[in-house]
């Protein structure tokens, strides 16, 4: 994304909390599906890589449903949470389904709004959507599936 020059390649405040990020690069238009909505005036307007196992809430971390993968029915009062921590620790992190008794893995489980799990993460802080072009050479770049996951603090 440096050589493409979408993003900057210099570091900076321009991510929220204490992550440095890339600042939008001379060519960043080329990516945007649609306006910008002034992103250039922006303080918070940077990318921000994640190269840590992390769980990647969409809404805030709202949660209005969690899925069973087998049944569908909603586990949003199981133990969820512990599930999620044995991910993140490389542990077994099956959770057993209320309703069906089956197991999955927690990232198997449907999160309602859509929660991503992952070892790299691409934030994009204020940025408008990236156009399905830019997604699917992402895609084939990483050599597998990737997750387009909005959020809010």
């Amino acid at each position: 994304m440096i050589e493409k020059e979408l993003i900057s390649g210099r570091v900076s405040e321009c991510v929220h909390g204490s992550l440095l990020g890339y600042p939008p690069g001379p060519k960043y238009l080329d990516i945007i599906d649609g306006e910008d909505f002034g992103l250039l005036k922006l303080r918070t307007n940077g990318l921000a890589v994640i190269t840590e196992r992390q769980v990647f809430p969409a809404g805030g971390g709202q949660i209005d449903e969690i899925a069973c993968p087998h049944c569908g029915a909603d586990n949003t009062e199981a133990d969820w949470a512990d599930a999620i921590e044995r991910w993140d620790k490389r542990q077994a992190d099956n959770l057993q389904c209320g309703e069906c008794r089956k197991e999955a893995s927690i990232v198997d489980y449907i999160f309602r709004p859509f929660w991503g799990f992952g070892d790299l993460g691409l934030e994009f802080w204020n940025w408008p959507n990236l156009t399905p072009k830019f997604l699917s050479d992402l895609k084939e770049v990483m050599g597998c599936d990737i997750a387009v996951i909005r959020g809010r603090l």
